[in-house]
């Protein structure tokens, strides 16, 4: 039987090193699916209910700062009976800063036309505006559930307890726990029940609705879930009533009498970068890159606004040096994001060269993360074939590496190591991976490249008692989808009892694991 394992590399992540980069729902998903997946996980896995104040990170080579946030769902209306001119006056900065976004002509035609016509007589056609519903109310089950019934029996399926829809509230807060449980599916299914709550549910496609940032954001938060469950079509499908997400009723302007005075997109930012990312994991790579190139343009000129003294928008605002100077940082920070996300995506259509050229733009405007940034190109070198490239890279980063750091020598052992499996060296590659173990027990990916080279080596039984015991001493942290796969892979080289031995790992992830576990990895459909 043919079989081979994934090399995962040191990040927690778990993303394959020939896919090294960024979102492929890595945390509890995948295996270098796409280099830009693991954005979704920690969209997930960190989930808050992002507002535009709390943005998921774009992740590549390295992890991007957090950025400090608001509280989640912290969009009130101003109190009624302001003028326009003292509301926008008491519009705080954080809601400026983070809610700015720089309309298209068309758009900005439009809410000035609103804004300057008697109330009431100026009504959008409903092409111009976005009319979404849910297309996809069906229950998305619990394959897990099902694979236990299916191999285990009914007494076993009766077993499993998870979170479900009806066992937490209807609201953000038993979404927030279906989330945290990594129940997913269940998560889709109360996003169905809230947005129906709010006029967007089953049947209201084309249908004139208001918007409010928390519908937006109950938006967000299914469609980053539909994706982490990798149902694309379904996120495609339910996004393309928001058009280009720039219609006049995403912004505050366009009810006055609910915000007024106050400026600015309901969308999240992390809905943008979504909405940008989406054809990627269509195949259309080339479109996604489009619109990504269009959001940094936006973001590079909102940087440009505040540097020539003007507000987000380009509007002559007085804004503080204080506010001016947190607003700039918010911003750098979008830029820099976005620009992980595109070298991520040029990384996966394997167009080198241009992926390169963004990461050298990243070691300058995020001096930061520069030793990780090298790591990262080192392996993209050894990924070109370049192996004395890739050496220079990884020293570089080894001088401005903190040693006495245990995650990051654990990564320098690693990125050795690596080097060492290109050179077919799988002994000193051995070596360099226990090295990362011994400095970073609890690093997953070393232990797992360190059985990987065990196969490699010959040793089959040890390239299983490493994952074994790694997954059994600490089941909580490592039913990652990856590492399950190779250990299933080397249950079907090791024995005909593999299936045997697939449902004792079955029956892990039924006790740990919610319903949005990948049950693909098992190998058992």
């Amino acid at each position: 039987m043919e079989a081979s394992m994934h090399i995962i590399d040191d990040k927690e992540d778990f993303e394959s090193f020939t896919a090294e980069s960024g979102p492929a729902d890595m945390d509890d998903l995948g295996l270098g699916v796409s280099p830009s997946n693991k954005f979704l996980t920690e969209r997930m896995n960190k989930m808050h209910i992002n507002d535009n104040s709390q943005e998921e990170k774009s992740v590549a080579l390295p992890t991007v700062p957090e950025v400090s946030s608001q509280t989640p769902f912290n969009s009130l209306p101003l109190e009624s009976g302001e003028d326009p001119f003292t509301a926008s006056l008491n519009m705080s900065d954080s809601d400026r800063q983070y809610d700015a976004w720089i309309p298209s002509d068309n758009t900005r035609q439009l809410l000035v036309t609103m804004a300057t016509s008697i109330p009431g007589t100026f009504i959008p056609t409903i092409e111009q505006l976005s009319c979404p519903g849910i297309i996809v109310d069906e229950p998305q089950g619990d394959p897990v559930r099902d694979l236990v019934f299916r191999y285990m029996g009914e007494q076993e399926a009766i077993k499993r307890k998870i979170l479900t829809v009806d066992t937490v509230t209807q609201d953000v807060e038993g979404l927030k726990k279906l989330i945290g449980g990594g129940c997913y599916r269940s998560a889709v299914d109360l996003t169905c029940q809230l947005l129906s709550a709010g006029g967007q549910g089953s049947g209201k496609v084309g249908q004139v609705t208001q918007h409010t940032p928390h519908t937006l954001q109950l938006w967000f938060t299914r469609l980053v879930l539909l994706m982490k469950l990798r149902l694309y079509n379904v996120a495609e499908s339910e996004l393309q009533a928001f058009q280009n997400l720039d219609t006049p009723d995403l912004y505050y302007e366009f009810y006055p009498h609910i915000y007024p005075g106050r400026k600015g997109s309901m969308v999240p930012f992390g809905m943008r970068v979504l909405h940008a990312e989406l054809p990627h994991y269509m195949g259309r790579s080339t479109e996604a890159l489009d619109r990504l190139y269009y959001i940094l343009a936006v973001v590079q000129k909102t940087l440009s606004n505040l540097e020539k003294g003007y507000s987000e928008d380009g509007s002559a605002v007085e804004i503080s040096d204080e506010s001016r100077k947190v607003s700039t940082g918010i911003w750098q920070e979008r830029e820099r994001r976005v620009l992980y996300i595109i070298g991520n995506t040029l990384l996966a259509i394997r167009d080198y060269e241009a992926a390169m050229t963004v990461y050298d733009v990243l070691i300058s405007k995020d001096p930061t993360c520069k030793a990780a940034l090298l790591s990262g190109m080192g392996r993209l070198y050894l990924q070109m074939g370049n192996v004395d490239k890739a050496k220079d890279c990884f020293q570089h980063a080894e001088i401005l590496s903190d040693s006495s750091n245990k995650s990051i020598l654990c990564r320098n052992f690693v990125n050795k190591g690596l080097e060492s499996m290109c050179m077919n060296n799988f002994s000193e590659a051995y070596q360099n991976f226990k090295s990362a173990v011994d400095a970073d027990p609890t690093n997953t990916s070393a232990v797992n490249n360190m059985a990987a080279c065990s196969l490699y080596l010959g040793r089959l039984m040890d390239a299983l008692k490493t994952l074994e015991i790694m997954v059994h001493d600490d089941p909580q942290r490592n039913l990652h989808e990856g590492v399950l796969f190779n250990l299933c892979t080397l249950y079907e080289l090791e024995s005909s009892r593999a299936l045997h031995k697939k449902q004792a790992l079955l029956d892990l992830v039924s006790r740990y694991k919610g319903d949005g576990f990948p049950v693909a990895c098992l190998k058992m459909a």
